[in-house]
């Protein structure tokens, strides 16, 4: 019982480490648009995850010009 509960917390942490990882978050002048396997997406308040070698993001800047 007593390895049940550490492998739990185990895949809990590794979840935990690999979420914090693959998250982006816009800054409050950007927005991104994610590109790749799962179609298009734009973020321009929050954040998506972001699987580095299949998808890609583009930064675009919301200041005025």
């Amino acid at each position: 019982m007593l390895w049940f509960i550490f492998s739990f917390l185990a895949l809990l942490a590794i979840f935990i480490f690999a979420f914090t990882l693959l998250y982006v978050k816009t800054p409050p002048h950007l927005a991104f648009v994610r590109t790749g396997f799962g179609g298009r997406k734009v973020v321009i308040d929050g954040g998506s995850i972001v699987l580095p070698i299949i998808q890609d993001i583009q930064w675009i800047s919301l200041k005025n010009i």
